[in-house]
């Protein structure tokens, strides 16, 4: 089977041969790795890092938005607990007119 870059469609080499574009014996499974010539390998490096950073920084915004929801919610249940707990003081003891 022959490979082709997915970018330009150079010739990337040869399966069944083992041959790569320059004429050169090349490992099986070297052919088989490859996507994209010398020329446009680093261009997808590239691309895919970028993709990456972009989905790493959205996944950090939702965290971060998770917990600061998170922590607000805690917040309003340490507020309700504090006046559960007067309440059941005032139960107790009973006012102090």
């Amino acid at each position: 089977m022959k490979k082709y870059c997915k970018f330009c469609g150079s010739y990337l080499g040869d399966t069944k041969t083992c041959i790569d574009n320059e004429g050169n014996e090349i490992n099986y499974f070297s052919i088989i790795a490859k996507k994209y010539c010398d020329e446009h390998a680093k261009l997808a490096r590239e691309q895919s890092n970028t993709v990456n950073l972009h989905n790493y920084r959205q996944r950090q915004k939702m965290i971060r938005k998770a917990e600061k929801t998170k922590l607000e919610l805690i917040e309003e249940e340490n507020k309700l607990l504090r006046m559960r707990n007067m309440q059941l003081r005032v139960q107790v003891y009973g006012s102090k007119d």
